[in-house]
C-alpha cells in the first residue's frame, strides 16, 4: 500500500495579513500545500469585520515600508489576541 503524506499530517489553518495584495497573493500560494487552510485579509481590524483569532494556528504579518503602520498593525494584533497564544510569523519584502 502507498503512503500519501497528506493524510498523515493535520490541516493547519493559518492567518495571512497584509494590506499588499500581490505580496499577499504570494504568501498564501507559498504556504498553501494541500493540506493547509490558508485565509488572507488586507487587515487585523477592518469596519464591521471581527477576525475569530483562536481558529488560527498561525498569524503571517506582512509588513510594508512605513515604520508607523507596522507599529499600529502590532497594536492592533496584541489587542486583538489577549490572551491568546497563536504562532506568530513576520515578513518583510
Amino acid at each position: 500500500d502507498e503512503i500519501n503524506s497528506s493524510k498523515l499530517r493535520v490541516q493547519r489553518n493559518v492567518l495571512v495579513v497584509d494590506a499588499d495584495p500581490e505580496r499577499r497573493l504570494a504568501l498564501v500560494e507559498a504556504i498553501r500545500d494541500g493540506v493547509t487552510s490558508v485565509t488572507p485579509v488586507g487587515r487585523i481590524v477592518a469596519k464591521g469585520q471581527r477576525i475569530e483569532f483562536q481558529a488560527y494556528d498561525a498569524i503571517v504579518l506582512g509588513f510594508g515600508r512605513s515604520g508607523k503602520d507596522n507599529a499600529k498593525m502590532i497594536e492592533e494584533l496584541a489587542a486583538a489576541i489577549e490572551g491568546l497564544s497563536p504562532k506568530l510569523v513576520f515578513f518583510a519584502p
